[in-house]
């Protein structure tokens, strides 16, 4: 389960994000290969908070009061030994995977019964490194563009399905970490990963060695602002404000092959 229990306010129905209506398009350097990203249209504001808490989602209404109370408790993955990994995207959509499945939800989000799924899909060696007892996911995200991203601490790799998902989904990418010889050499202990609104992913990793090091990595895009030279150190992952995310940003598909840059 990730380290932040709160996540981003699911868009119910279909809604984006208030922040996306006030939003002229957006922030930092365009893509190279597009003019400019489309402007967002005016959308409703969002109405629910949905708190992920090992493995129990509870839905708040909007805007939340100091007595606020649940009006809705969902088990995310009934039977499950351990709680399942969760994203969800900016419109509502949610994708819970454990060490053998993803299963894939669309709102508004009613019960998390395999019956509801729209799609579950079988994590293969085609997916994601598979051991003997399945995947070892330490976090899912969304992109901008609606690719889910499978953190995987078997080999340290992470892995892109793009979108549209579908059975018969693979992986159009994978990247390794800790390679020796890479900026990231030694750093194979994968903890979290997130998206910036240019879709640029931003990965804290830690090393096994004594006492651990971690750092948080930007995987240079061709069209994401530069990084900078100082590694940072971390106590966990800290959420990228996804509150402006355009309806489309630059594909993420043309993400550089090794995650040399940091």
């Amino acid at each position: 389960m990730k380290a932040s229990s709160l996540f981003a306010a699911l868009v119910a129905a279909g809604s984006i994000a208030t922040a996306i209506a006030g939003c002229g398009g957006a922030s930092g350097p365009a893509p190279s290969a597009i003019s400019q990203p489309p402007l967002p249209t005016n959308s409703p504001a969002a109405n629910k908070l949905y708190v992920d808490h090992n493995g129990t989602l509870y839905e708040y209404a909007l805007p939340l009061a100091a007595d606020s109370k649940p009006a809705r408790t969902l088990v995310e993955w009934p039977g499950l030994a351990v709680p399942p990994q969760i994203a969800v995207d900016q419109f509502g959509n949610v994708a819970l995977a454990s060490s053998q499945k993803i299963r894939f939800f669309r709102p508004p989000i009613r019960s998390f019964s395999p019956a509801r799924a729209n799609l579950i899909l079988t994590l293969t060696p085609a997916i994601t490194e598979i051991g003997l007892s399945g995947a070892d996911l330490v976090d899912i995200e969304y992109d901008p563009n609606l690719n889910l991203w499978l953190l995987n601490n078997l080999g340290a790799e992470i892995s892109e399905l793009r979108a549209p998902i579908s059975k018969s989904s693979v992986a159009a990418l994978t990247l390794a970490f800790g390679a020796p010889g890479s900026k990231t050499a030694g750093f194979t202990t994968l903890v979290q990963a997130r998206f910036d609104i240019n879709a640029a992913l931003y990965v804290y990793a830690s090393t096994t060695s004594q006492p651990p090091r971690s750092r948080l990595w930007k995987i240079g895009f061709p069209y994401a602002r530069p990084p900078g030279s100082l590694g940072l150190s971390l106590a966990q992952a800290g959420f990228v404000d996804s509150s402006q995310w355009p309806p489309t940003a630059g594909s993420a598909r043309r993400v550089r092959a090794e995650a040399e840059t940091r």
